[in-house]
């Protein structure tokens, strides 16, 4: 033990006269040149004499040559087995971050299936009931419970439940875009066969899984279900999928840019730092905690829980969704396009008159339009219902049972029509139609029918509130245009710009975009209108464009639309292909989703810009410092406790306010923009650091391999407490603290952050580490230099929302 303690006083004393010889050089040290000096002098051979830093290493191999096994593993914080404590805190950090993103991501996916179970798609079914004796009866049932050997009855805006064997039809249209991605439709029927070369998408009489009723009606056997069916084998190979969005896309260019940063950064960080210490396992470990510090480790949870608080909240306004990123879309739209009937209008139809062709009442009429809607089966609409009700609170007896119906032509989205073809039990049929005709050849115009739709009351609000946040709406609707004029200007839209489909069709290709982008009333359109309509929106700029529908005539739009949205009661076909379902037709619930889409994505892009800064100006400044040092600036697992700090004082954000200005505007994802903001604000967070370490260096000589400890732990304090008040610094376009105060939770992270890094080198776990306790005069150079940066740091940003117009 003697010796043990004489190599042990050799060895402080040693360093105590390397430091001694080392403050008559500070000066010259602390110069650019010296950075020239040391590689010079490192490549000279001993013939000439050993250079201060050959003589450091000389003098700490030697010394440690002489001392025994045990004290060496103490002085370079090792044990037998190697270095046990980086390695363990990075398995630490990984399992405590993977953890804390699993229970987020476990959360927001259990709050979005719970949600999920209020949406039912219901379809009709042919049972048997009864013990003795068995009768067929139609319930109608949810889709999920349909199973093989279930015969179902379609209609227009049904979805397939499954793989479908038709049985009959009758003029039966079905889309099957959900399968091809294309927009058009195929005709299908009952009584026809397939070779074996056709394909199964040709197949006339079968219906595949996912596909939905355009027009007609009709009956068949469920053949297979779930993974048995074609949907489910073509999911692993399907190409056909939805483009990334603009923040999708500008997600991946961040990330492209980091990993590019990272392999031109960590190598030159690699090497510096084996240049100085000789050991390529140290070296490589600093490096890899340097990328792991450059990656913004937090994006996907800090995503995840902004979109699923986002849901939750939407939940709490009578709104499921869907689709998380629905929400973030919701605060990049800039278009709304809008189905008149049911959104604007009430849905309840009133019905008026029965007119003849002079304009007079006739009960004839009457009389005919109440047995078409009374024989309907294929789509009774609120049309039908509004007839019906008329004729009974009137008192009218027409006698239904007296008539029987012997075919129905369904409603057609192109004709705007349907037939109740009847005869009487007594006169056989009233007309006959010729085979070699169409339907409508040699029918009599009896009269006509009248209804009223009243506006909804609070859809003029709603539309003042979307416009006010800079949303345009815009009316597609299939109606009249003089109806839906009507109607859009007792609810506030302006109809000086209208057209309709039949007008669209004459334009060319720069006319028809042209028209569209003018228009804010389009009436007579069919279903591959609206969706063409859509389209052409969102080739026009930067244009997110949203749909509001409810009607298999809205499935294609919703389909095409950056957010498809949706009622609790629209066919099973919309409520599918939408993103956001309402359970009540109220459209200031869109003026609250937008709300929260805009602070979703607020939230969003304050977390991607300041962890950029933060993360960019740390590692310019640890580059700097790991080239003058003679030593790590950090080491690797100071630098990961830094950084997972960091992170925690992070997830908070998603429960940040917003400001006013930005909630009154759509946003957009700007790739342009943001390597700017990126550097621009980085520098500006370097530039300090680089003072704190010229003030370390000349005012503490903390920049010998000795000081190390020192060095770490104020180097330590100094980027924790930079990182977390970068937070404030870019969240708000106005002064932090002053003109605009974060929300509680941030406050309360940053403030909980702040003090376990100060508190850390006081502490046991700081003496683990390798630091030790830093003087009452550092704190008071740091308060200093923090109201400095907050000071540049406003005069860059004013200078930056000057040039560039916006800030997050």
């Amino acid at each position: 033990m003697s010796a043990t303690n004489a190599i042990h006083a050799k060895l402080v004393r040693r360093y105590h006269n390397i430091n001694e010889s080392n403050a008559n050089q500070t000066l010259l040290n602390a110069s650019i040149f010296s950075f020239f000096k040391k590689f010079i002098a490192k490549n000279r051979n001993d013939t000439g004499g050993r250079s201060e830093v050959e003589e450091k290493v000389y003098s700490w191999i030697h010394t440690l040559a002489q001392a025994d096994k045990d004290l060496v593993f103490e002085y370079v914080r090792s044990t037998e087995r190697g270095d046990l404590a980086n390695g363990s805190i990075m398995v630490m950090l990984v399992f405590i971050s993977v953890g804390v993103r699993l229970r987020q991501e476990y959360s927001s996916s259990k709050s979005a299936m719970q949600l999920l179970r209020l949406l039912k798609s219901p379809i009709k079914v042919q049972r048997c009931a009864g013990r003795v004796v068995q009768t067929e009866l139609i319930v109608q049932i949810d889709q999920r419970d349909i199973v093989p050997g279930d015969i179902i009855i379609f209609r227009p805006g049904d979805l397939f439940p499954g793989d479908v064997r038709l049985l009959t039809s009758k003029d039966l249209i079905v889309s099957q875009s959900s399968l091809t991605g294309e927009s058009g439709t195929i005709e299908k029927a009952a009584d026809t066969t397939a070779n074996r070369t056709t394909s199964l998408l040709d197949l006339k009489n079968i219906c595949l899984m996912g596909t939905s009723v355009v027009s007609g009606c009709g009956t068949g056997l469920v053949i297979s279900t779930g993974s048995d069916t074609y949907m489910s084998t073509i999911f692993s190979t399907l190409q056909n999928k939805r483009p990334l969005d603009a923040f999708e896309k500008g997600v991946r260019c961040v990330s492209y840019a980091l990993i590019g940063m990272m392999v031109v950064v960590v190598p030159v960080i690699v090497l510096s730092d084996y240049y100085s210490s000789r050991n390529w396992s140290e070296s490589i470990i600093f490096g890899i905690s340097v990328a792991v510090a450059l990656t913004p480790q937090m994006l996907p949870l800090i995503v995840n829980t902004s979109l699923a608080k986002g849901s939750v909240a939407m939940a709490r306004c009578s709104c499921i969704v869907k689709s998380l990123s629905a929400i973030r879309s919701m605060g990049e739209m800039n278009i709304l396009c809008i189905d008149k009937t049911g959104t604007l209008t009430m849905d309840r139809v009133i019905m008026v008159h029965h007119l003849d062709g002079w304009g007079f009442p006739k009960q004839k009429v009457l009389k005919f339009a109440f047995l078409n809607s009374f024989f309907q089966d294929a789509l009774k609409g609120p049309m039908d219902d509004a007839i019906l009700a008329y004729v009974y609170t009137r008192g009218y007896r027409f006698q239904s049972s007296k008539w029987k119906k012997v075919d129905e032509i369904p409603f057609d989205f192109t004709r705007e029509e349907c037939q109740s073809l009847l005869k009487h039990v007594q006169i056989l049929l009233m007309r006959k139609i010729p085979i070699t005709q169409g339907i409508e050849a040699g029918m009599v115009f009896l009269g006509l029918i009248s209804f009223f739709d009243p506006p909804k009351d609070s859809a003029k609000q709603a539309l003042w509130g979307l416009a006010e946040k800079g949303v345009k709406a815009k009316v597609l609707t299939g109606d009249s245009l003089t109806l839906a004029i009507k109607v859009c200007r007792e609810v506030g839209i302006k109809t000086t710009h209208v057209t309709t489909g039949p007008e669209l069709e004459l334009l060319n290709h720069s006319e028809f975009h042209e028209a569209i982008k003018r228009a804010t009333v389009l009436a007579r359109l069919t279903p591959l209108q609206k969706q063409q309509v859509v389209q052409s929106l969102q080739t026009q700029g930067n244009n997110v464009v949203g749909y509001l529908g409810d009607g298999i005539n809205d499935s294609l739009a919703l389909d095409a639309a950056d957010v498809g949205i949706s009622v609790d009661s629209g066919v099973s076909a919309a409520k599918d292909l939408a993103d956001i379902i309402l359970l009540k037709k109220d459209l200031n619930v869109l003026v609250s989703g937008v709300e929260l889409g805009r602070l979703t994505y607020g939230n969003t892009m304050k977390y991607i810009k300041m962890s950029l800064v933060a993360n960019v100006g740390s590692i310019i400044s640890l580059l700097i410092a790991t080239i003058f040092l003679q030593f790590e600036p950090l080491s690797p697992g100071q630098l990961l406790i830094q950084n997972f700090l960091y992170n925690l004082g992070q997830i908070a954000i998603p429960w940040d306010k917003m400001e006013e200005k930005y909630m009154k505007a759509p946003q957009h994802w700007s790739s342009k923009e943001l390597p700017l903001f990126m550097v621009w604000n980085g520098l500006v967070c370097s530039m300090f650091d680089i003072i704190t370490f010229l003030f370390l260096w000349f005012y503490y000589g903390a920049h010998t391999l000795p000081e190390s400890a020192f060095f770490h732990s104020a180097w330590f304090v100094e980027g924790l407490i930079m990182q977390v008040l970068i937070i404030h610094l870019i969240r708000t376009e106005r002064i932090p603290f002053v003109q605009d105060m974060a929300s509680s939770p941030v406050i309360l992270s940053t403030i909980l952050v702040s003090a376990v890094g100060i508190l850390i080198p006081y502490t046991v776990v700081g003496r683990v580490m390798g630091m030790t306790e830093l003087p009452l005069s550092y704190f008071g150079f740091l308060v200093v230099l923090f109201l400095g940066y907050f000071f540049i740091g406003q005069v860059a940003k004013k200078v930056y929302i000057m040039i560039f117009k916006q800030w997050l």
